[in-house]
């Protein structure tokens, strides 16, 4: 009897401590049949968290999704995204409600196709700030959570090259 309550509960000890990836959660929330081929980056804001990812689903797509954790795991709350862009600067923006009881909650993302573009700025209450460009196999990619238009894209003298508002 011993060596069966033994067996049982670690069993469930395995099975209920394995945590899936975040590439798991994201094609398990999708109908669809969608690979994710490269995750480029994840921020962490406790209870939610923010991917940055690669599809290939007719060509290859950039997406942004949201992850909310649950008591049984991690869910896909909301996706967005678009295809390959061969623009110079090609930026999105969206505005989900994550958290029911939250403000809504902003993604800036896009891609730079120019070799000139050194880096992509973004503003805020207290003026521009750098975010991360991201090599992928598809091109430089970026996105910058918490965050609404404008985007703007540098050279390395910090001379505005492109520029979208996207609000209009």
């Amino acid at each position: 009897m011993k060596h069966t309550l033994l067996s049982a509960f670690i069993f469930i000890l395995l099975t209920g401590c394995q945590h899936p990836s975040v590439v798991d959660v994201i094609e398990d929330g999708h109908s669809s049949s969608m690979e994710v081929t490269e995750v480029v980056d994840v921020t962490d804001f406790g209870d939610a968290k923010m991917v940055l990812y690669l599809t290939d689903q007719e060509g290859v797509n950039i997406k942004v999704s949201a992850l909310v954790k649950k008591w049984h795991g991690w869910d896909l709350r909301s996706t967005t995204g678009f295809s390959a862009s061969e623009n110079e600067l090609y930026a999105r923006h969206s505005r989900w409600r994550v958290l029911p009881e939250e403000d809504p909650f902003n993604v800036l993302y896009g891609m730079v196709n120019s070799r000139e573009v050194d880096s992509i700025e973004v503003e805020t209450d207290d003026g521009y700030r750098q975010i991360p460009l991201h090599d992928t196999g598809v091109g430089r990619i970026f996105y910058a959570p918490n965050n609404a238009p404008p985007v703007r894209a540098l050279d390395q003298e910090g001379n505005v090259l492109y520029e979208e508002d996207l609000s209009g």
